[in-house]
């Protein structure tokens, strides 16, 4: 059986274009750093918190809590420790600057990650009933 003219060199020029894709296309991954994510636009500020006045506060009867809900995942207190020394629990603090920089720390898979939730409950607990502890200076 004989192919048509036509249908012969559509699949010669099929073969040679695929063989020649295939050989240009690189499958290495690449592995981008969390430095190299272009996560942190803009540099957020700097706060100085007294995380020895604020961690007692949220460790004690105000919050404890919501801190014993948010223990229960590891990535919450990775979180919660960067909080502290990023400053997001004073009032002028950028929360949303906050969570990319903490949860990129404590390797977060996005908004429906298990640990958000209860970051927030103590994140809410810290800037409510432990405010003055947690406002910085």
């Amino acid at each position: 059986m004989m192919l048509h003219p036509t249908v012969g060199r559509i699949l010669s020029l099929g073969f040679v274009t695929a063989a020649a894709l295939c050989g240009c296309l690189d499958f290495t991954p690449i592995t981008v750093g969390p430095s190299d994510a272009g996560v942190q636009d803009a540099p957020i500020a700097t706060i100085n918190v007294d995380a020895g006045e604020c961690e007692p506060c949220v460790e004690g009867p105000s919050c404890s809590a919501a801190l014993a809900t948010c223990a229960a995942t590891p990535k919450c207190t990775v979180m919660f420790q960067c909080g502290l020394e990023q400053g997001c629990y004073a009032p002028q603090a950028n929360l949303v600057g906050c969570l990319t920089i903490c949860g990129q720390q404590a390797g977060l898979t996005g908004q429906t990650d298990p640990a958000v939730a209860p970051f927030l409950g103590l994140y809410e607990c810290a800037t409510t009933k432990c405010a003055a502890s947690c406002a910085g200076n």
